[in-house]
């Protein structure tokens, strides 16, 4: 896995290989408005914030209120987060990546990967697809923001009182209520594994069905 097969476009991986250090221009009222609105929505169909677009035009002082698709475009120009596309069994039997990613059949249930089966590339448009969110613009663009940046700076600030803990009560802590009071933790430090200035990631899993009946 590399930056070089991920699918993400040329210009995404020279923006994460080379991250903007400004904070991101919030003066467009307007388009803060429509941001802020498009968020509040959840997960409200399209045609409701069409609806609200279309109702603005009457109001006295309309908001000049984009697409959604102009919004969407926008947040991913300020953010740098960009959605990888990868394409899917219709019936979520695996993804088409890895060792599956030049078959045109599901390797499980045989389903075909393509609406059509033309030979043109091009011309054939996956049945499923699913969305993945790299992890590195997500980071960049928190260090954008003073305020995310300074609350990012926490496991660092708090492993150096940690350090200074364990060297003054003869590796005793007071009390554990931090991962990273763990000894798997405190070893990497002290090995040099985690630096102050890299970024820990935890991942959590809500289960997996390793059985075919659970």
């Amino acid at each position: 896995s590399s930056l070089d097969n991920d699918g993400l476009d040329e210009d995404v991986v020279h923006r994460l290989r080379n991250p903007i250090h400004t904070s991101p221009d919030v003066s467009d009222p307007d388009l803060m408005w429509s941001l802020r609105h498009w968020l509040s929505l959840d997960h409200a169909s399209e045609s409701v914030y069409n609806a609200t677009r279309d109702a603005m035009k009457f109001h006295p002082r309309p908001i000049q209120m984009p697409s959604l698709s102009q919004l969407k475009s926008q947040v991913t120009e300020t953010t740098g987060v960009v959605p990888i596309k990868t394409d899917m069994c219709v019936n979520s039997c695996a993804g088409f990546s890895g060792a599956y990613a030049d078959e045109d059949r599901c390797p499980f249930c045989g389903e075909q990967r393509y609406e059509s089966q033309s030979r043109s590339s091009s011309a054939r448009a996956p049945r499923r697809q699913f969305l993945t969110l790299p992890i590195g613009p997500q980071l960049q663009a928190l260090y954008r923001s003073p305020e995310s940046a300074q609350a990012m700076r926490y496991r660092a600030r708090a492993t150096e009182a940690l350090l200074e803990e364990l060297e003054i009560h003869d590796r005793e802590l007071s009390e554990l209520n931090d991962f990273i009071h763990g000894s798997d933790y405190i070893d990497a430090v002290e090995r040099g594994d985690i630096t102050p200035d890299d970024i820990c990631l935890m991942l959590s899993l809500d289960g997996a069905q390793l059985y075919r009946s659970k």
